[in-house]
C-alpha cells in the first residue's frame, strides 16, 4: 500500500501526543511515529494543521488509531457546561485519544505500574529496538509479538528494565499467544465482559484493564482512576466518590454520559500541564 497523506485541522498534535498515555510512539524532528500491524504511521503539525502519513495501513485503521473516528461534537455535548470539565474542554479543544496496538498497550501499562512515564517509555523502546523489526525509512520499530515476548527469559525481560514486572509480562504474553485472551475481539464486547477478560492477564487489575480499554480498544466511556484523577474527583466531584474503585469509576462514567475517558483525559492534561486546576 503506498504512502498516504491526509490533513485534519481539528486535532491539537502536541496536546494529543504528549498526553502521557502513549508509550509505543517515537518522537523525532517534529514527527510522532508508530507501527501498526506491520504498517507505519506518522503525524505532525505542519503549521497549517494536523498532517498524518501512513504506509501499509488501511484508512479505517488509521482513523481508529488516531482517534479521528470519535465524534468530537458528542464529546463537546457531554462535557461543555459541565463545571470544571467543561471549562477544561474549551481550553484544550483538539485533544484526542489516539490508540496503541492492544498487545503493546497491555505490556506498556503492566510495565508502568509504580513507574514514571519516562522510565516506561524507555522499557518499551528497548523492547522494540531489541526484539521488534523496522524497515528502510522507518524510525519506529514494530512491537514484538506475543510469541516473541513469551520466548524471552525472565532475565532478558529484567535487563530491559521491567524489574519485578518481568514475570507478569512473560505470563501475559503466553496467555495471549495461546489464545486464552483474544485482545482484538474485545473491541465488540460489553465493557464489563471485556474488563473481566483483561483481568485474566497477569499484572492486570481494574486500573490497567481500564487503561487498555480506553487507550487501545476504543472504550471512550471508560475512566482509569489514577492518583491524579482521584484527587480531581475529591476536590471537584465529591459526589462521585464511592467506597470502591468500581463504584467511583462507574459513577464517573455515568456522569459523563459515555465520554468519561475524554473527561479524564482533559482533566488529567490540565492538572499535569496547566495552571487553572487547583488540587
Amino acid at each position: 500500500m503506498p504512502t498516504a497523506e491526509r490533513r485534519n485541522e481539528k486535532t491539537d498534535v502536541a496536546k494529543t501526543f504528549e498526553s502521557g498515555a502513549l508509550y509505543h510512539w517515537w518522537k523525532k524532528d517534529g514527527w510522532y511515529e508508530t507501527t501498526v500491524d506491520g504498517g507505519f504511521l506518522r503525524v505532525r503539525d505542519d503549521g497549517d494543521g494536523f498532517v498524518y502519513r501512513s504506509e501499509g495501513i488501511d484508512e479505517e485503521s488509521v482513523l481508529r488509531f488516531l482517534g479521528l473516528d470519535d465524534d468530537l461534537k458528542e464529546v463537546e455535548e457531554a462535557l461543555s457546561g459541565e463545571g470544571i470539565a467543561g471549562r477544561v474542554y474549551e481550553k484544550h479543544s483538539g485533544l484526542r485519544i489516539p490508540r496503541d496496538v492492544p498487545f503493546a498497550s497491555v505490556v506498556s501499562f503492566v510495565a508502568s505500574a509504580q513507574s514514571r512515564n519516562k522510565r516506561t517509555r524507555g522499557v518499551v523502546r528497548r523492547l522494540c529496538e531489541e526484539h521488534g523489526e523496522t524497515r528502510e525509512g522507518w524510525r519506529a520499530h514494530t512491537f514484538p509479538s506475543p510469541k516473541t515476548v513469551s520466548s524471552l527469559s525472565e532475565d532478558e525481560l529484567r535487563d530491559l528494565g521491567l524489574g519485578y514486572r518481568a514475570p507478569y509480562v512473560a505470563e501475559t504474553a503466553q496467555i495471549i499467544r495461546d489464545g486464552d485472551v483474544r485482545l482484538e475481539r474485545l473491541r465488540g464486547e460489553a465493557y464489563g465482559q471485556a474488563h473481566e477478560r483483561l483481568k485474566r492477564l497477569k499484572g492486570v487489575g481494574d486500573k490497567i484493564a481500564d487503561c487498555v480499554q480506553l487507550f487501545s480498544l476504543g472504550f471512550v466511556g471508560v475512566v482509569a482512576l489514577d492518583t491524579w484523577l482521584k484527587r480531581i474527583i475529591e476536590a471537584h466531584y465529591p459526589g462521585l466518590q464511592g467506597e470502591t474503585y468500581a463504584e467511583t469509576a462507574r459513577a464517573f462514567r455515568e456522569h459523563f454520559d459515555g465520554y468519561g475517558g475524554y473527561a479524564q483525559t482533559y482533566l488529567y492534561h490540565e492538572a499535569r500541564t496547566g495552571d487553572g486546576l487547583e488540587l
